[in-house]
């Protein structure tokens, strides 16, 4: 059975690490120096197709790599910590968040030399906007997205023997398999998981009711800005402020995503007085 050191030792950390980055979210409007053009990004908005939205929470992301019993944790940009290692990486505390999950995860996924890939937010205690979602300094984990792939698929090993720069450009084309929006709720809820440990679901509709132009697509998006991701729920069910930093939009399948937050829409406004 194949497990991490072997692939590790064949192609070197920094090719896993590049294998399995999460991609790239690019904004629905396109936006240079933070500030927002008129034009959609790469001029494509959402078809006529079903489409899911869900809130785009303030944190940092985290993943959780499982194949055949064996587990790393990583950051957004590097691999932290590997199961049964003595010390880990203690960037942003993601390590300590994300391990309790990573020690049930292993226990659920089977070994048959396919690599699960989970990606998660990790949010709370001093991470970002902490104090939108806590004022007790707890942390949590929302789960958004998931790799599935085989390693007994051909391109597995090829596009890890390609130099860093090739893996990337694969990963950011659309080169990751990712599961579908149902099958990830399946397995969230295969696995036990509750919306508490996944981004929140806000809606699901017609892609064609995203409007395209940023001032209606700003009005738009003020119906999600209270948001649904709070860990101290005693304390925000009281009044006090939960701003959501914004949405993500993505089909069923995965292939066009596209967020959309308030912050950018706001500065844009700051500078040239309305949109």
């Amino acid at each position: 059975m194949l497990n991490f050191e072997d692939v590790v030792n064949a192609h070197g950390m920094n090719s896993l690490n590049s294998f399995t980055k999460y991609p790239s979210i690019q904004t629905y409007h396109e936006i240079n120096s933070g500030i927002l053009k008129e034009n959609l990004t790469d001029n494509m908005g959402f078809c006529d197709e079903n489409v899911y939205i869900t809130e785009k929470v303030d944190g940092t992301n985290g993943r959780i790599l499982i194949l055949n019993g064996d587990y790393i944790i990583g950051s957004r940009e590097e691999l932290l910590y590997r199961k049964g290692d003595m010390f880990g990486n203690p960037s942003q505390g993601i390590v300590d968040i994300m391990k309790p999950f990573a020690e049930y995860l292993v226990t659920r996924i089977p070994t048959d030399n396919t690599m699960y890939v989970f990606y998660g937010e990790v949010y709370g205690s001093n991470i970002n906007g902490a104090k939108q979602y806590t004022k007790h300094k707890n942390s949590n984990v929302r789960f958004f997205d998931c790799i599935k792939m085989s390693a007994e698929n051909p391109e597995f090993f090829n596009v890890l023997t390609k130099p860093i720069e090739q893996i990337s450009s694969w990963r950011e084309h659309g080169g990751q398999k990712y599961v579908s929006v149902a099958e990830f709720l399946n397995l969230m809820e295969s696995f036990g998981y509750k919306e508490d440990n996944m981004v929140p679901y806000i809606r699901f509709t017609n892609g064609l009711e995203i409007p395209t132009t940023r001032k209606e697509t700003y009005d738009w998006l003020k119906n999600f800005e209270r948001s649904r991701a709070v860990i101290d729920k005693d304390f925000f069910e009281n009044g006090n402020n939960s701003k959501a930093e914004g949405v993500v939009v993505r089909n069923e399948i995965r292939s066009f995503i596209r967020k959309i937050r308030f912050e950018d829409y706001e500065k844009t406004i700051k500078k040239f007085g309305s949109l």
